[in-house]
């Protein structure tokens, strides 16, 4: 599952990364950390499991994460989140699972959906923004029973209209 979550959340970052700087240039990369706080698995039959580690999802689930965005990676990232992120996956019988996220930043929002990630939506300051996803690497050490077991740090390049 954590792989197929990787995905998303890389698409997420993105929505993170647009918050970090307000530097002058119209793209920017930024260096993004995504903290989960919340993570459930509905299985096809309606069943809501929240009890770590997550099982494997399989055709029919859906996974819902929920996650704090800060500034930086892992190691060293701003005391101040940034805003929140969600990540909603379906999963199906072939191909990757079919993402979305919503992620609120200050008072702009940014959506971003597929495999590979694109922003498909943007408001306040990032209406009409376009991304790409640089890297998206898990944050290893913590095991399958802890909520840091789907952390994720992300390297994105946004440009700004």
């Amino acid at each position: 599952m954590r792989r197929t979550l990787i995905a998303g959340v890389a698409a997420t970052a993105v929505l993170v990364a647009a918050s970090g700087s307000a530097a002058s240039s119209k793209t920017e990369t930024l260096r993004i950390f995504e903290k989960t706080r919340s993570i459930q698995l509905t299985k096809a039959d309606g069943r809501v499991l929240t009890q770590l580690p997550i099982a494997e999802p399989e055709p029919g689930d859906v996974v819902d994460a929920v996650f704090d965005i800060y500034a930086g990676d892992h190691v060293k990232h701003g005391k101040t989140r940034l805003g929140s992120d969600h990540l909603r996956c379906e999963f199906i019988a072939a191909g990757p699972p079919k993402c979305v996220s919503h992620a609120t930043i200050g008072r702009s929002m940014l959506v971003v959906e597929g495999t590979p990630p694109r922003v498909t939506f943007g408001t306040g300051r990032f209406a009409g923004a376009t991304s790409k996803v640089i890297s998206a690497k898990e944050v290893k050490g913590a095991p399958p029973s802890e909520l840091a077991h789907n952390d994720i740090d992300v390297v994105a390049r946004i440009k700004l209209k």
